[in-house]
């Protein structure tokens, strides 16, 4: 019969907290046998943090992305039940250890990514969006992609002076790249540029 996604995520969601990642690999693997999924990686070899992206992303395509008002906290035996909350079961499996395989921070990195892009359909998720650029730029400093959408999240959150300071930060990673005119690019095409361009002295045609 058809393997639906509560069923089948919740419960290996649960498998986590309680340290048994192989019930947690095999609920995974046989809902994407079923659903014809594709995983990056054999899912005895998932990790904990594997795992609950693999959920979050689920439950994401299916438009489950956060639930107002929810207290989720992991490690009191609450079970995920949207995006937002295998997100920070992600979190909490990556600083208890679910990410043994790589110690290169990758898998913060990719759960970062994970958290911005799902905040950021999220408006009443403003604040905790900001945060995790914030978190990301911090891990990145080099990557003016990255800084430059922190520092438009500080000013859409009415953070003028710290979201000014990140964009220029910004710029200045990009020059250092060799990329001015993909930053000009990347910026002109966002609300109230022309303020942020006279602030930063650039044209809207772009660094030579």
């Amino acid at each position: 019969g058809d393997f639906s996604l509560e069923p089948a995520g919740t419960p290996s969601a649960a498998g986590l907290p309680l340290g048994d990642l192989p019930l947690a690999q095999a609920l995974l693997l046989r809902f994407a046998r079923e659903r014809n999924l594709r995983l990056p990686v054999a899912a005895s070899g998932m990790s904990p943090v594997d795992i609950a992206l693999f959920w979050a992303d689920q439950f994401r395509k299916a438009g489950r992305l956060a639930q107002p008002g929810s207290r989720f906290t992991p490690d009191r035996g609450f079970l995920p039940e949207c995006a937002h909350e295998f997100l920070l079961l992600a979190r909490h499996a990556h600083g208890a250890g679910g990410n043994a395989r790589t110690d290169d921070g990758r898998d913060l990195v990719r759960i970062l990514e994970a958290s911005i892009a799902l905040s950021a359909q999220i408006p009443a998720y403003a604040l905790y969006h900001m945060g995790q650029l914030a978190e990301l730029s911090f891990l990145q400093p080099e990557n003016w992609r990255v800084r430059l959408e922190c520092g438009l999240a500080f000013l859409k959150t009415c953070r003028v002076e710290s979201g000014l300071a990140e964009i220029r930060a910004a710029r200045v990673c990009a020059d250092r790249a060799g990329q001015q005119k993909s930053f000009t690019r990347v910026l002109a095409a966002r609300p109230s540029h022309e303020y942020i361009m006279r602030f930063l002295d650039i044209s809207g045609a772009g660094d030579a």
